[in-house]
């Protein structure tokens, strides 16, 4: 997991959940500013901001070609890693990729040649982004449920 502060995070505080107090410091050492901008809001108890980034790749595992199932399979085991940072009272920023799920997307628009339209690569990569963020969001609401946690994904 990577987090970055830099242009465009004057507004945020972003952390790794484990040690809170050194990582708001370590995140905005280089500006004073934002160093005690983070120091207020570590002491006011604004719960900490995660970044989580992970690749297209994250949705499969070796072996798999990516169907529904496993799409939604490998959506389940991620959102059960995140409950750990849920449970620790984070925010949770997510961001993923879909590099194999556009591949084959597109893969299968050429196999079907001149049967259906083809669509665009931009068409093909909001497609995937879309699913693959609609898995992730049923995942993490069902797994805030069976904890019983509400909360807005």
């Amino acid at each position: 997991m990577s987090v970055l502060a830099g242009e465009g995070a004057e507004n945020s505080h972003v952390v790794f959940a484990s040690d809170r107090r050194t990582t708001y410091n370590s995140v905005v050492a280089n500006d004073e500013a934002r160093s005690n901008e983070a120091d207020a809001a570590y002491e006011s108890g604004a719960p900490p901001t995660v970044v989580v980034a992970f690749g297209g790749h994250g949705f499969m595992q070796p072996g798999q070609i990516g169907t529904h199932r496993e799409h939604i399979r490998n959506a389940r085991v991620i959102c059960e890693q995140l409950m750990t940072l849920v449970e620790r009272d984070c925010r949770l920023v997510i961001t993923h990729g879909n590099g194999p799920q556009v591949g084959a997307l597109l893969e299968r628009d050429e196999l079907r040649g001149d049967t259906l339209p083809v669509n665009p690569l931009d068409v093909l990569v909001a497609q995937t982004e879309g699913s693959l963020g609609f898995y992730l969001q049923q995942e993490l609401l069902n797994s805030l449920r069976r904890r019983d946690i509400r909360r807005f994904v």
